[in-house]
C-alpha cells in the first residue's frame, strides 16, 4: 500500500507579500508584525519569544545552542502500549514527556492571513506533533499517524493550517519522537529500506502566514523570505555504565546463595532488588537466568526547567531470546524473545516486566534480524566506558562481532560514540565483562579498571606454595575440574599454558585501551583469574570470575573467589579487600576503597558466567553528571 499525507499542501511555493514598515512594523509606528516560531534554544527548560538566546540562532545546533525532544517511549498510563504508539496524550507525565514550540502572536495579523507550519519529510515518519487547542485538550496535526507497524498502516503530515484568529493568538505545539536516529521503524516501505537509518535525528520546522486564498505568503523585514524556521534535534540514547547510582537491581531468583549475597550488596547500597521468578508465568517471570545479557539499559532526556533534565531510563533486548527447544515453533520464537519480558504479554496475561511510566522500551536492531545474531549480541558483551578525554558522557565499548546494526545505532547516537572495539573471539562466551570492568574512584580520572590477571593469579599461587601452603585446596567440594590444591595447581601446565595465553590477549586489550582514553598503569587493579580452555582456543575463567562483578554506587558483589581456607580465611578474598577496600585503592565516592560483598554465584560460574553475567541494574534520567547537549555531538 502506498503510504499517503493526511494533510497536504504546497505552502513552499508561495510568492511573497511584504507587510508593514521597513523596520518591521505593522504600518508607521504601529505594533510589529511578527512571523515567528520560537523552540527552547537556549536550553533552559523554557519556551520564551522575549529571550534572545531562544531566538538568536535558532535553526543552529552546537555545544552552546540548540533545541531538543526526546522518543517518548515510556508507557505513563500503563496500559500496556508505548505512548508514543497511541494517538492520546497520557495525562500530565506524558504531557511532559513532550518538548514545546510555539508560533508567537501576530494581533494584528491580516484579516486574510493563515498560519502555516511545516516539517520537513525526512523527520515526518520519526516525529509526531501535537497542537494546544482553546479548550486544553490536544490535537495531533503534524508527523506520522497511525500504528506505523508496516507501511500500510502509516500515513503522515508535512504541514498543518490554522486560521488568522490563532495567527493572532499564537499557537503552542509539542513534539515528541518515535524512534532514536538510527532505530529503524517498520512503518517504511521495503523499497525504502535504506532510509530507515538515514534520519540525521534533526527535525526541521518552519512557520509561515499565507495570504488565504493566493499564491503568497506574508513576509517582514525580520523575515524576508516569509518562513521562520527552527531546528530541534531527537536525544540520544545513552548507555548505562558501571558508574553512578543506580535505584534498581534486577537478577533470575532461582539461584538462592546469588540472590543472598545481592540481597546484602543492593540493601548496603540502598538499591532496589526483586528478583525475578524463573517461571514466565508468573508476573515478571522469565526463564533466562543471564541477566546482563537478554537486555540492555540505558537513558534520554531533554532540558527541563531550573538545571534539570525531563526524561526516562530506556530498555532494549538482545535480538535472539532462548525458545525451550531446538526447532521451537513461530509461536514459541516469539514468546520466549526477550521483548516479550521487556513489553509482556498481554495475550498471556503477563504483566510488562520493565515498560512503564518513565520506562521505555525499543529495539534497536533492524526488525529483518529479529531471533539472528550471535553471543556477541548479548551484552555482556557491551559496556561503557566512563568520562575521558572528549567523551565526557563515556564511551561504549565491545567485542568485535557485534551486529552491525547495533554498531550503527551506537556510533549514530554520537555522544558515546563510535565505540571501542575489543576482539573478544579468544573467549568461549566472548564478551568483554569477562577480563574488564570499571569501578568509581577519587581521582584526576575518577575512576579506574579492574583487570583480570593470570600471571597475578599465578604469583598468589606461587606465594602460598612458597609459605608451605602448597596442600591448601583451591574450589573444595566443586569437583575434579576445579578442587585442586596450590600444588596441583601449579603443576598443571595445560592450565598455566591457558592461562599464559590469556595473559597475552589481555595485555593487548590493556595497551588498546591506554591508547584510546588516555589510561595509565596507576587507574589499572588486576585481580587474579586463571582461565581453562573449552577447545578450539576458546577460553573461560577457571576460578569464579572476580572482575565480572557488579557494581552499585560505591558497592561491590563480587564472586566468591572459594579459595584455600588457611587459618580460617581465604587468601583471596583477602587480597581483595586489600585491592579494592582499603583507602590505599583511592576507590569509591569517597577514595576510601569499595564496600565488598562476597556473592556465591558458583552455579553461574559453572554454567560459564559470573555476578555481572546474572545480573543487570537501571536508573532514572539523568544517569552522568553533566548534559549531553553540551558535548556538540
Amino acid at each position: 500500500m502506498v503510504r499517503y499525507r493526511w494533510l497536504t499542501s504546497s505552502v513552499i511555493t508561495l510568492g511573497v507579500v511584504a507587510c508593514g514598515s521597513d523596520s518591521g512594523g505593522g504600518g508607521g509606528s504601529g505594533p510589529p508584525d511578527i512571523i515567528d516560531v520560537v523552540a527552547d534554544t537556549s536550553r533552559d527548560g523554557l519556551v520564551n519569544a522575549e529571550d534572545p538566546k531562544d531566538q538568536d540562532r535558532e535553526n543552529e545546533w552546537d555545544a552552546t545552542v540548540g533545541a531538543s525532544f526526546i522518543a517518548n517511549l515510556d508507557d505513563d498510563d500503563m496500559d500496556g502500549k508505548r505512548d508514543c504508539d497511541d494517538e492520546i496524550i497520557n495525562g500530565p507525565a506524558d504531557l511532559a514527556d513532550l518538548a514545546m514550540f510555539k508560533v508567537s502572536a501576530w494581533p494584528t495579523a491580516p484579516a486574510d492571513a493563515e498560519g502555516v507550519v511545516t516539517i520537513d519529510p525526512e523527520a515526518a515518519e520519526s516525529v509526531r506533533i501535537w497542537r494546544d487547542n482553546p479548550d486544553g485538550s490536544l490535537a495531533l496535526v503534524l508527523g506520522s499517524k497511525g500504528p506505523c507497524t508496516s507501511a500500510a498502516d502509516c500515513s503522515y503530515a508535512l504541514e498543518y493550517r490554522f486560521p488568522q484568529a490563532e495567527v493572532m493568538t499564537g499557537v503552542t505545539f509539542r513534539i515528541e519522537g518515535r524512534r532514536f536516529k538510527g532505530m529503524p521503524m517498520p512503518s517504511l516501505n521495503p523499497q525504502d529500506d535504506g532510509k530507515k537509518f538515514l534520519w540525521s535525528g534533526f527535525v526541521d520546522v518552519g512557520f509561515m502566514v499565507a495570504k488565504k486564498g493566493t499564491g503568497e505568503r506574508y513576509a517582514t523585514a525580520d523575515v524576508p523570505d516569509g518562513i521562520d524556521r527552527v531546528k530541534l534535534r531527537v536525544a540520544p540514547w545513552l548507555m548505562f555504565g558501571s558508574l553512578g547510582l543506580h535505584d534498581t537491581l534486577y537478577s533470575s531468583g532461582f539461584y538462592s546463595p546469588l540472590v543472598e549475597g545481592n540481597t546484602a550488596a543492593a540493601q548496603a547500597a540502598g538499591v532496589t532488588y526483586n528478583p525475578y521468578a524463573s517461571n514466565p508465568t508468573q508476573p515478571g517471570g522469565w526463564t533466562d537466568i543471564w541477566t546482563e545479557d537478554f537486555f540492555q539499559t540505558g537513558w534520554t532526556g531533554f532540558p527541563g526547567p531550573n538545571g534539570t533534565v525531563q526524561g526516562m531510563r530506556i530498555f532494549n533486548p538482545r535480538p535472539w531470546g532462548r525458545p525451550p527447544s531446538q526447532t521451537p515453533t513461530p509461536e514459541q520464537v516469539k514468546e520466549y524473545h526477550p521483548t516479550r519480558w521487556i513489553w509482556g504479554n498481554p495475550e498471556m496475561g503477563r504483566p510488562a516486566a520493565a515498560l512503564g511510566p518513565d520506562r521505555g522500551a525499543a529495539e534497536f536492531y533492524n526488525p529483518e534480524n529479529f531471533q539472528k545474531g550471535n553471543t556477541q549480541d548479548s551484552h555482556g558483551n557491551h559496556d561503557l566506558v566512563p568520562p575521558h578525554k572528549d567523551y565526557k558522557m563515556g564511551r561504549i565499548l565491545h567485542g568485535n562481532k557485534v551486529m552491525q546494526n547495533t554498531v550503527d545505532f551506537y556510533t549514530a547516537q554520537g555522544v558515546q560514540g563510535p565505540p571501542i572495539v575489543l576482539d573478544t573471539t579468544w573467549l568461549a562466551v566472548e564478551h568483554v565483562d569477562e577480563f574488564f570492568h570499571f569501578v568509581p574512584a577519587k581521582t584526576p580520572l575518577g575512576w579506574k579498571l579492574l583487570v583480570a590477571s593470570p600471571a597475578l593469579m599465578t604469583k598468589m599461587l606461587e606465594d602460598l606454595k612458597s609459605k608451605g601452603q602448597g596442600s591448601a585446596v583451591l574450589h573444595q567440594g566443586y569437583g575434579s575440574n576445579f578442587e585442586k590444591s596450590v600444588d596441583q595447581s601449579l603443576a598443571d601446565t595445560k592450565l598455566v599454558q591457558w592461562s599464559q595465553a590469556a595473559d597475552v590477549k589481555i595485555q593487548g586489550h590493556i595497551d588498546q585501551m591506554k591508547m584510546e582514553t588516555g589510561l595509565t598503569d596507576a587507574d589499572i587493579i588486576e585481580i587474579p583469574t586463571w582461565f581453562e580452555d573449552l577447545g578450539g582456543e576458546e577460553k573461560v575463567a577457571w576460578n569464579p570470575g572476580m572482575v565480572n562483578m557488579r557494581m552499585m554506587g560505591s558497592v561491590a558483589s563480587i564472586a566468591k573467589p572459594f579459595g584455600p581456607v588457611i587459618g580460617g580465611k581465604d587468601p583471596f578474598e583477602e587480597d581483595i579487600f586489600a585491592r579494592l577496600g582499603g583507602p590505599s585503592s583511592q576507590l569509591g565516592a569517597d577514595g576510601q576503597g569499595l564496600k565488598v560483598f562476597f556473592t556465591d554465584d558458583w552455579s553461574y560460574h559453572d554454567s560459564l558466567g559470573e555476578v555481572h553475567c546474572a545480573t543487570n541494574e537501571s536508573a532514572p534520567a539523568p544517569f552522568a553528571a553533566g548534559f549531553w547537549w553540551e558535548t556538540a555531538k
